[in-house]
């Protein structure tokens, strides 16, 4: 079709332009036939992409999984990033050097945190999950197929498991310090990832 011979002659930002095209101006269902037919014309292949169809099925499927939890700039990212596969190639798409520089620094982190993966907490998930941009944690869940639940988990549950209790009602408990109160929501958030506190009234059980 025009559509993917047009592909074929365009540069970075242009193509870049033209897959997000495909993501935020077609038929959700459109989505996988139209990068599988740009896979199979190797258009991808011929502007240095290369895009593994098991790849291109997670893609989608993590993208309608989590359309309604992610704003459409963080959407954006991560179907690129996707499309690159590494970190390395993600220039083609449109990515600067600084964004490259940085999604290849947090991929180095990554890599030394998931030797012991299986072995974190649930917090500590988060909490890693968290020092890096939201898009590349969706990326890790395709790069990583065994982190596939935790990214959707992270995304659709587990940050939004918060405190109760608010840092001034903390302070009713003789916390001042705005350093120490910061440090007890963050435990007790911890406890309520873990399950340990359910309720308001348990976190000020927990206080006492």
């Amino acid at each position: 079709c025009y559509q993917i011979q047009a592909l074929k002659k365009l540069s970075s930002s242009r193509l870049r332009n033209e897959l997000l095209l495909f993501l935020n101006k077609e038929p959700e269902e459109n989505l996988f036939d139209l990068i599988e037919t740009a896979r199979q014309f190797k258009v991808l292949e011929n502007a240095e992409i290369t895009v593994e169809r098991k790849m291109l099925i997670s893609l989608c499927k993590i993208l309608k999984e989590v359309k309604k939890e992610i704003l459409p700039r963080e959407r954006d990212k991560f179907f690129l990033l996707a499309l690159s596969y590494s970190p390395e190639n993600v220039e083609r798409l449109g990515f600067s050097k600084e964004e490259k520089d940085k999604l290849i620094k947090y991929f180095k982190k990554f890599e030394e945190v998931y030797k012991k993966w299986g072995k974190l907490k649930i917090w500590e998930k988060v909490e890693f999950f968290e020092k890096i941009p939201l898009f590349f944690v969706l990326f890790l869940g395709i790069r990583f197929r065994d982190l596939r639940e935790d990214v959707i988990r992270f995304v659709k549950e587990w940050r939004k498991i918060k405190p109760e209790l608010t840092g001034g009602e903390i302070k009713n408990f003789g916390i001042k310090d705005g350093k120490r109160i910061g440090e007890v929501l963050r435990i007790l958030r911890r406890h309520k990832l873990e399950g340990k506190l359910c309720q308001k009234l348990d976190e000020i059980k927990f206080l006492k």
